[in-house]
């Protein structure tokens, strides 16, 4: 019977705690001063895009490309500048000597897994070294995706940065 009630209190004291303390994390909320700004919100609101066109546009900002529909590339310069700004404060946020032991450990990993390969095998791993090759490719090219894509949607306008 006491477990009966301990389970009883948990339930009632225990679950709106828990709801409580889990919607004051910072993740839930975007309306606090000094929040991230949300660029696909932003974007549609500023923009009035549709959400067929806020696809299009979050689509080409995010692979790097040209849109075809001329009304839509403000836009996409615009949602491109805002993710580099949060990149940028991101960055300036992240100390120097985390990168570089992210760096550091990034090529510890690709080290073990080229001697792991090595001493089971007696030829040389080929296909890890071609694998993390491609994924260092693939992680550059979505990374520069934004640059590009506002280099190629800006038309020779003034981007809204340069002002």
């Amino acid at each position: 019977m006491t477990a009966a009630w301990v389970i009883i209190g948990l339930l009632v004291l225990g679950v709106p705690l828990l709801a409580w303390w889990i919607a004051g994390r910072p993740v839930w909320g975007r309306l606090r001063p000094g929040a991230e700004a949300d660029p696909w919100r932003d974007a549609m609101r500023r923009y009035r895009l549709t959400p067929q066109d806020t696809a299009k546009v979050e689509s080409a900002v995010g692979w790097g490309r040209r849109l075809d529909d001329p009304s839509l590339r403000p836009a996409a310069v615009a949602w491109a500048q805002s993710v580099l700004d949060q990149q940028a404060a991101r960055r300036a946020r992240r100390p120097l000597w985390v990168r570089v032991i992210g760096t550091a450990l990034i090529l510890i990993a690709l080290g073990v897994a080229v001697a792991w390969q090595v001493g089971g095998d007696d030829e040389f791993p080929w296909g890890v070294i071609v694998y993390w090759l491609l994924s260092g490719l693939l992680g550059y090219w979505t990374a520069s995706a934004p640059r590009r894509a506002i280099r190629l949607n800006s038309d020779g306008a003034v981007s809204p940065r340069s002002r």
